[in-house]
């Protein structure tokens, strides 16, 4: 190309882009009080952020294929990612929540005091590592998860 060409007929330049959507603009639904949030329509999420009421909020990829505990204890849920750590969430009414986990549907849970879990039917109140892993270490009694961190806390 000579000094002075933009390209002609064969370099131009595109300003007719669809703008991306960025994890913000995503369109999401929040849950009971904002204590978690879902994807809306068929779409499945591709990560799942903790926000606990101490500490600095962590994100995990649903690419790691967690495995998720939640039929054992209705105060409960155990969402362990192999080889990392497992998350337990403890509160009240978890059932719903850990069906839509298990789909990829959740992409934030938020932790919430005792004052404002009193007044949910569905409430997380507490959001751990634990650093055992429940399928391996646990066996037979994941009722033990809970007895076992509570004594080591």
């Amino acid at each position: 190309m000579s000094e002075g060409e933009d390209g002609g007929d064969f370099l131009s330049l595109v300003t007719s882009r669809i703008p991306a959507i960025g994890p913000q603009q995503r369109e999401a639904e929040a849950g009971d009080n904002d204590i978690y949030t879902t994807v809306t329509g068929q779409r499945t999420a591709d990560t799942l952020r903790f926000v606990r009421r101490t500490g600095k909020p962590f994100t995990m990829p649903y690419g790691l294929l967690p495995i998720v505990w939640g039929d054992y204890l209705p105060t409960m849920i155990l969402i362990e990612y192999g080889g990392f750590f497992t998350v337990r969430l403890l509160g009240d009414g978890l059932e719903p929540l850990e069906v839509l986990i298990a789909e990829r549907r959740v992409t934030r849970i938020r932790a919430c005091d005792e004052a404002t879990a009193a007044r949910l039917p569905l409430a997380v109140t507490a959001i751990d590592i634990l650093r055992h892993y429940p399928s391996r270490e646990i066996g037979q009694s994941i009722a033990a998860a809970m007895v076992r961190e509570m004594v080591d806390a």
